[in-house]
């Protein structure tokens, strides 16, 4: 799909739509023109003219306004496909059209999709921001999400496209459903942007987005286990969009350990690999896969690749070794 930013038309319609909304006088030939087919328009060529200049004109706003929406939308989408996991829940028709938009000075915020499971809510939004005029995008670092009981949704990752020639840009913004886990159903939430960000500078809000969005249910796995003396917990959270593999492993005398990788294996075959989020203890609590792991007509295992103690103890106190754990989901 080619985007606006790459295409030459699209770019000039998208700047003839900057200077349409700059404030400014009216043009002078268009003052005092008559309305036609009224009394006091003229019954002469000039009347009839002028009357074809205005609907000419009219028209091109009609054209470029549509130009420009159609523009920042595909760039969502292409940033919503991006994501493979996001991708699929796309094409499954389970993301939901919000269309809500908040402005703030002339900056306009529009949330127009969002996804929820029980592992991640993804948003995604377009910015119009003709004071900020390029690479305009959702500052991630500046974005709250609470759901209605007001529990706070902590933020993940944020993936955004501006073009530095249009005030236009389009973000996807994810959040971890850690806390919505086994609270599958409808939920409100209220989305709070503090922070526009282009490259002229940035702009202030808040803009307030207040919706409702189904949560929709994951698959659970749990793995409990002793691998050469390390105590292993394991915690499986398959859906649609993703699995995540939740990992508390630790010594009899409490010391954490840390898992070095993490693969799903599917009919006895590997599937797919985790990407790991360490923490600042040197523990990997947390693996994530982009596939989904809940096909009943399949068999389903965890391989654990490694263990290590979390406190940077000496490489003799590291455990290699890939144990591969059956699975059984179970609705969630």
């Amino acid at each position: 799909m080619k985007s606006l930013g790459r295409d030459p038309s699209a770019a000039r319609i998208a700047r003839n739509l900057r200077v349409l909304y700059a404030p400014g006088p009216l043009p002078a030939r268009l003052h005092g023109v008559p309305v036609a087919g009224t009394s006091e328009t003229p019954r002469g060529r000039t009347g009839v003219s002028l009357s074809r200049r205005t609907l000419a004109l009219l028209g091109t706003v009609l054209f470029v306004l549509t130009a420009a929406t159609y523009g920042v939308s595909s760039w969502l989408q292409e940033t919503w496909q991006r994501d493979r996991g996001l991708d699929r829940v796309l094409a499954a028709g389970l993301v939901t059209d919000l269309d809500l938009v908040q402005t703030v000075g002339d900056v306009r915020v529009r949330l127009q999709r969002a996804y929820a499971d029980a592992n991640r809510i993804a948003l995604g939004v377009t910015v119009d921001a003709p004071s900020l005029r390029g690479r305009v995008t959702v500052d991630p670092r500046s974005v709250e999400l609470r759901d209605d009981a007001g529990t706070l949704l902590e933020p993940e990752a944020g993936h955004g496209y501006g073009d530095a020639a249009t005030p236009f840009g389009a973000s996807v913004l994810t959040f971890d459903a850690a806390p919505l886990e086994g609270r599958a159903g409808q939920h409100a939430f209220v989305f709070t942007i503090q922070r526009i960000a282009g490259s002229d500078g940035s702009a202030s809000g808040p803009w307030v987005f207040r919706f409702s969005l189904d949560v929709h249910a994951g698959h659970v796995a749990v793995v409990d286990t002793t691998l050469s003396g390390v105590f292993v917990h394991a915690r499986v959270i398959a859906t649609v969009g993703e699995t995540r593999v939740v990992v508390d492993a630790h010594d009899t005398g409490g010391r954490a350990f840390a898992v070095r990788g993490a693969r799903l294996i599917r009919d006895g075959t590997p599937y797919a690999a985790g990407r790991g989020r360490c923490l600042a203890d040197g523990t990997c609590p947390l693996f994530v896969f982009s596939e989904p792991a809940f096909d009943a007509a399949r068999s389903w295992g965890l391989a654990l690749e490694g263990i290590a103690p979390a406190d940077g103890t000496p490489a003799s106190e590291h455990v290699d070794g890939v144990w591969v754990l059956p699975l059984a989901f179970r609705p969630g």
